[in-house]
């Protein structure tokens, strides 16, 4: 049942982000009372937090998976480029944590704190591409190619044109490559 719930809340806050998502919607998305959810996670921080938690790990385990054996810094890279144009492409959406980044000022802090800490390991796990760069510039480099993954992404789901997406992934694969755009 704690899956389903965290399921269901990912959906509702890529959609709506969180505070337009509801336990009551997340309830009957899983054919439930909302108390069933509040008696797995007694508040919305909670479930929140859970399902960033959760989305990270599967990224992030998707993309080690990825990369298992892989040296080539550029295919390293291209992995995360490959991460965000599948997710896309699955649903039409967002990264969860963008969404949640663009409504950052209302978020409680536990929540806030989980998108920080998976927007960091993306930029380590890029940094880490780069690392045969002086650490300064891998950053650069990195917080570059994240940020057009990221801006490619909102640009795709506000224009509903995966058009947007495939030019930024091009983009942050010619600033992987060390190009300058």
């Amino acid at each position: 049942m704690r899956d389903k719930i965290m399921e269901a809340a990912e959906a509702r806050l890529r959609a709506v982000g969180y505070a337009a998502m509801s336990f009551r919607d997340v309830a009957a998305d899983v054919g439930v009372k909302s108390a069933s959810v509040h008696y797995h996670f007694p508040t919305k921080e909670d479930l929140a937090e859970s399902v960033v938690e959760r989305y990270a790990a599967r990224q992030f385990a998707a993309l080690n998976a990825a990369v298992a054996g892989e040296s080539s810094p550029a295919r390293r890279a291209r992995a995360m480029v490959d991460l965000h144009l599948g997710a896309f492409a699955a649903d039409r959406r967002i990264c969860l944590c963008a969404m949640l980044s663009a409504e950052s000022v209302g978020l409680p802090e536990r929540v806030k704190q989980a998108v920080s800490v998976f927007f960091d390991a993306c930029l380590l796990f890029l940094q880490e591409c780069f690392a045969g760069l002086e650490p300064e510039r891998a950053a650069i480099r990195a917080a570059g190619v994240l940020a057009a993954l990221q801006g490619g992404l909102l640009l795709a789901a506000a224009a509903r044109d995966g058009a947007h997406l495939e030019r930024a992934a091009a983009a942050a694969m010619a600033l992987a490559a060390g190009a300058v755009i």
